[in-house]
C-alpha cells in the first residue's frame, strides 16, 4: 500500500523519527555482529579445509604446502569477496539507518525500513493488542531499545517493531500508544453502566 507523507503527520507535525530517533549506535551493533559472524565463519571453514588437507598428505609438511599452493587463487577469489563485503556491509547498514521510517497519527502508526527492498506497514492503533520492550545482551552494553508491538496479525511478528531506540525514546512510544489504547478501550465499569441503563421491554402474556 502506497502511503502518502501527509499520512504520516502528527498533530505537532514533526514525525516519531525525529522526535524520538534510532540511535547511530544500531548501526555499530548490526556491522559488528555480522562482520563478526562472517570472519568466524570463514576462519573455521579455512581451518577445517587446512585440517583436512594436512590429513590427506599424512602430515607431511612439504606435500601439504604444496597442496595448499593447489588453492591459492580459490582463496584470493574468496578472500576479495569477504573483503568487499566488509566495506559495503558497514555502508549498506547506515543507508539503512536513513531511510529507517516511523511515525503515527490518530488512527495508525507507520513504519517504513528496508534499503533495495521498502517494506512498508500500517498498524491501526486499535488493533495493538500489547506494547513491549526488549533488550539483548549487546543492546544492554550499548543503551538500546527494541520496541515491539503485538496485534492479531502474524505479520506484526516480523515487521511490527522499532529496533534501536534510546530509554526516553523507547518509553516515550510505549506510554504514547499505551494512553491511546486505554483511551479507546472502553473499561468494564462502563460498560456495565451502558448495559444498566438500556431500557428493558416487558410484552405481557396473553
Amino acid at each position: 500500500m502506497e502511503l502518502r507523507n501527509n499520512d504520516y503527520m502528527q498533530s505537532s507535525e514533526i514525525p516519531l523519527r525525529k522526535q524520538y530517533p534510532i540511535q547511530k549506535r544500531k548501526i555499530f551493533k548490526r556491522s559488528f555482529l555480522s562482520m563478526s559472524k562472517a570472519l568466524i565463519g570463514s576462519a573455521i571453514l579455512v581451518g577445517i579445509t587446512f585440517f583436512l588437507i594436512w590429513l590427506s598428505v599424512g602430515g607431511d609438511e612439504e606435500k601439504f604446502i604444496d597442496r595448499i599452493g593447489l588453492f591459492h587463487e580459490p582463496i584470493l577469489v574468496v578472500g576479495g569477496i569477504l573483503l568487499v563485503w566488509i566495506v559495503w556491509y558497514p555502508i549498506y547498514q547506515f543507508l539503512y539507518f536513513t531511510s529507517y521510517y516511523y511515525d503515527m497519527n490518530e488512527y495508525n502508526l507507520f513504519i517504513r525500513k528496508g534499503v533495495t527492498s521498502k517494506r512498508e506497514i500500517t498498524i491501526p492503533l486499535s488493533k495493538i493488542t500489547d506494547v513491549y520492550l526488549e533488550q539483548d545482551t549487546f543492546d544492554i552494553f550499548l543503551g538500546l531499545y527494541d520496541l515491539y508491538f503485538s496485534t492479531p496479525t502474524t505479520e506484526s511478528l516480523k515487521f511490527a517493531h522499532i529496533s534501536g531506540l534510546n530509554k526516553k525514546g523507547a518509553r516515550k512510544i510505549k506510554s504514547m500508544i499505551l494512553d491511546h489504547i486505554h483511551k479507546t478501550t472502553p473499561s468494564p465499569e462502563d460498560t456495565t453502566g451502558q448495559d444498566s441503563n438500556k431500557k428493558v421491554t416487558i410484552i405481557p402474556k396473553n
